[in-house]
């Protein structure tokens, strides 16, 4: 199964600023999310919200805990690996959002993942 591809690249972009402007409202002034100079580069807020991945054949049931201009931290039950693209939305009303797994690390019971977010595949 193929996800709907993005008309426009500009219609990811445009998903991501909205999703930014809700977590940074609901995020008041938390300095846990400061970036770290040596590893991120933007900032990051907390965001807890369920979510869909589709990984081109199937949609995972996914958690997203943080987010900023160019990466989602999420929580997972499957494990990815590094470089897989997969696609990222809240529900059915909003377009799929690229994205390329950063990185998979393995605990509790899922799977910590970081994505970048990409609009240019």
């Amino acid at each position: 199964m193929e996800p709907n591809m993005l008309e426009h690249p500009a219609d990811a972009g445009d998903t991501v600023a909205a999703w930014l402007q809700e977590a940074e409202a609901n995020s008041g002034d938390d300095s846990r999310h400061e970036p770290q100079p040596s590893k991120r580069a933007d900032v990051r807020f907390a965001w807890n919200t369920a979510m869909e991945l589709m990984d081109g054949e199937h949609v995972h049931y996914v958690h997203c805990r943080d987010i900023s201009r160019s990466g989602m931290g999420i929580l997972c039950r499957t494990p990815f690996e590094p470089g897989d693209r997969v696609y990222l939305r809240r529900d059915e009303r909003e377009s799929w959002v690229p994205c390329r797994v950063a990185h998979c690390t393995a605990t509790v019971g899922t799977y910590r993942m970081g994505m970048e977010l990409h609009f240019d595949f």
